[in-house]
């Protein structure tokens, strides 16, 4: 299996979402009453310079931390995000709800908020892969809790929402 780069990688998730353009960090999508409670994990299976496993980025700081090095099974991986992969992508994008960052203020609200924001996020990236000739598919359902399992969320406050996989080009 062919590896993205890093240096792909970075681009995807720094245009994707933030605004490498101003020294102000920017996102570059909508987030209602400015709370974005959208969190940002990613999934590395081969990415240049990574390890596998799952981290957790920060987009603020255009970094990332390491949350767990054990990957599932592509048997479970497929189980877990409802999807038939042959080979495993190699990078997903994994998106948590965080509700304390708008529950207060939106109440029952707060999660169409947070769909509509993380549809922004992956409609982002999946318009940044093009451009970098990265293969992508959008995937919105799955197993919450396993997935919660791996990127460390409590299934409280933060719950797996939404993912994009992403590969090499003509790879799967």
């Amino acid at each position: 299996q062919k590896a993205l780069p890093l240096e792909q990688v970075a681009a995807l998730l720094e245009a994707g979402l933030r605004s490498p353009e101003t020294k102000v960090v920017r996102p570059t999508f909508p987030s209602g009453g400015g709370s974005y409670p959208i969190e940002t994990y990613f999934c590395v299976t081969a990415v240049t310079g990574l390890e596998p496993g799952f981290y957790h980025y920060l987009a603020e700081e255009h970094s990332y931390t390491q949350v767990s090095s054990t990957l599932p099974e592509l048997a479970d991986f497929n189980q877990q995000f409802g999807m038939k992969f042959e080979h495993y992508p190699q990078l997903t994008v994994i998106m948590t709800f965080q509700k304390s960052k708008n529950i207060k203020k939106y109440g029952s609200l707060a999660y169409k908020l947070a769909l509509l924001e993380a549809g922004h996020r992956s409609q982002n990236l999946v318009l940044v892969a093009a451009g970098l000739e990265i293969a992508c598919c959008p995937m919105g359902g799955g197993d919450i809790a396993a997935i919660n399992g791996h990127i460390k969320a409590d299934g409280y406050d933060e719950n797996y929402l939404y993912g994009v996989a992403f590969g090499v080009a003509g790879e799967h």
